[in-house]
């Protein structure tokens, strides 16, 4: 009936149901257009009638690989946001491009890595397209261009960093917060799952650069 990164509600007939709360299912698969599984442990945490054939029952997801929680996130996102894209597939000639002309990629940090272009570029591809589970990017984009873009790694055993995010204008639309917003609605429910192993986020906090002293600066200087 409905879904969430914690949890979701189904239907059953009143007279043969077999779900009941506190039932915890260990393996429990979630369809998507009859091709994509995701798979999960979940438990029933309640059970309320519908109408005189039918009851509602809320489950909870209690654990659920990362990639599959990728996967759930990135639909979501883009039910609520055809621009929002959480995934894996990231055409590698328009991240380039959009890093050059954001200018995070800039002169002096070109000349220290052209020498081993090839190389940066055969990194990124592995991090982006083959290692969801230590590298995810949100990504926000119309009509294969993108506007806006923020990426975390896996940098210790319980511990992601933030990195790379670079927006570019996009009319009627903040991409730089939209992505932002991608990745607190992501962690939110990443933390909440064991296999995850999710104690702590870290970011770069660069107090000259307007944006993360606008959203970042009050919190840091609180914190002295």
């Amino acid at each position: 009936q409905d879904i969430s990164t914690a949890g979701f509600s189904v239907f059953e007939r009143v007279d043969d149901g077999i779900l009941v709360p506190g039932m915890i299912i260990p393996e429990l698969s979630i369809a998507f257009a009859g091709e994509l599984r995701l798979r999960c442990k979940a438990q029933v945490i309640y059970r309320l009638p519908e109408d005189n054939r039918n009851v509602r029952l809320g489950l909870t997801i209690l654990d659920m690989d990362i990639v599959s929680y990728s996967r759930l996130t990135d639909i979501l996102a883009y039910a609520a946001d055809p621009h929002s894209r959480i995934s894996t597939q990231v055409d590698m000639d328009a991240l380039w491009e959009f890093l050059f002309d954001t200018g995070f990629i800039y002169p002096k940090k070109y000349g220290l890595i052209q020498s081993h272009r090839d190389d940066f570029k055969r990194t990124y591809e592995k991090l982006y397209q083959e290692h969801p589970e230590i590298a995810i990017n949100f990504t926000y984009r119309e009509n294969g261009r993108i506007y806006g873009h923020l990426s975390m790694v896996k940098a210790y055993e319980r511990a992601w960093l933030i990195q790379h995010h670079a927006a570019r204008a996009m009319q009627n639309k903040p991409p730089g917060l939209m992505v932002l917003k991608q990745i607190i609605h992501y962690l939110n429910g990443l933390y909440r799952l064991p296999s995850a192993k999710t104690d702590y986020v870290m970011c770069y906090f660069r107090p000259e650069n307007k944006f993360p002293d606008r959203v970042f600066g009050g919190y840091a200087r609180q914190l002295d």
